[in-house]
């Protein structure tokens, strides 16, 4: 799993977008009153909130102990704990598992997979959302030019972005019967203007930033923005070149 260290604060202040275009993977989750409900990888909080005002009770579980912590002191009345995805420490617990644009940072996806179905009630529902082959292809071929002019290799596979057939198909082995799986092209505009991509970057792309001397990070950045700017840079602001997953799984 890559190795981002996250600031809870510029989280919320600059990428409200990660919650804020999740409708559709809500309404696909459909939350019932009374129902148990494992909101894996919850960052702040604020999807744990929007499943918990259904009536459902939920658990929010992310590694980040920052992330945590910002999410208990958001949301107090709600349940927020440290937890790993690929080992998480249930079984048969609940009613659904529920995750948004989480999965594509955890290695192996297997082991998220059976972990998950090992939480899950017989008959229960999984419902995530995640980047997809193709995801933020521009952003990349930018940074990656930008990192080999400055004698840095970097590599992406450390991401996972699946094609839809594939992820159906590892949920299917493990044993889950998929009822909705999409490919979703969402271009999504960035919070902060001229300044958009720059946040992004040093929030989201921390561990291949790092790979260069702190004197030359800003040339970095600054050669990515450059590099980027014909395709993603529309009337003030930067469109991040998303493309997702949309999935819904039960339990057998």
């Amino acid at each position: 799993m890559p190795k981002n260290s996250w600031d809870p604060g510029r989280y919320d202040e600059d990428h409200s977008f990660v919650w804020r275009y999740a409708n559709k993977i809500l309404q696909l989750l459909d939350p019932q009153p009374n129902e148990w409900v494992l909101d894996l990888g919850c960052g702040t909080g604020h999807l744990t909130a929007e499943i918990a005002k259904t009536g459902a009770s939920v658990v929010g579980i992310d590694q980040s102990p920052e992330m945590v912590s910002k999410a208990k002191a958001n949301y107090p009345d709600l349940d927020f704990e440290i937890g790993d995805a690929r080992c998480l420490p249930f079984k048969s617990d609940f009613d659904a598992v529920f995750s948004n644009a989480v999965l594509h940072w955890i290695r192996p996806p297997g082991k998220v997979v059976e972990s998950v179905y090992t939480a899950t009630k017989p008959g229960g529902r999984f419902v995530a959302e995640f980047g997809a082959f193709g995801n933020i292809s521009a952003i990349l071929k930018a940074l990656s030019t930008a990192l080999n002019e400055q004698g840095v290799t970097d590599t992406e596979s450390k991401f996972f972005y699946p094609r839809v057939g594939s992820y159906k198909t590892l949920l299917e082995k493990q044993g889950m019967n998929v009822d909705h799986a999409e490919y979703v092209d969402r271009p999504t505009p960035l919070d902060g203007g001229e300044t958009g991509l720059r946040r992004w970057l040093k929030v989201f792309r921390t561990d291949s930033i790092s790979l260069t001397h702190p004197c030359h990070r800003d040339d970095l950045i600054a050669r990515v923005e450059e590099l980027a700017r014909p395709v993603l840079f529309q009337e003030g602001t930067w469109i991040a070149d998303y493309k997702r997953i949309r999935i819904r799984a039960f339990k057998s």
